[in-house]
């Protein structure tokens, strides 16, 4: 999270042309960085839960869900252009420099 959020700042500020545009910027990157910090947190925390199941019932289909996942989805990496079905497809695949001229263009600040 750290190196999204100096790779975020770093591209938001390095698209204020003048010092009057850097409050637009942190602002574009607070409504991009916010959220996503707010979902991994998220994430993270079910994980937690998840991932320190009793013995018992839910530990085995958590387990058997976790079996089908690795044999299904982990097994190959997508070709160049391939959807990637990873599970945390979304955090390892985040594209910062997309994310951030998407973002531009839709407040309009490109």
């Amino acid at each position: 999270m750290a190196l999204e959020d100096g790779a975020t700042l770093t591209e938001c500020l390095s698209r204020a042309k003048t010092a009057d545009e850097i409050p637009k910027a942190m602002r574009v990157y607070e409504a991009i960085r916010k959220p996503r910090a707010e979902k991994l947190k998220n994430a993270s925390e079910a994980s937690g839960v998840e991932k320190h199941l009793p013995d018992g019932e839910e530990q085995r289909k958590r387990d058997e869900e976790m079996r089908i996942t690795m044999n299904t989805h982990l097994k190959k990496i997508p070709a160049k252009g391939e959807e990637n079905k990873h599970p945390s497809s979304w955090i390892m695949g985040y594209d910062v420099v997309g994310h951030v001229s998407a973002r531009f263009l839709l407040y309009n600040l490109c």
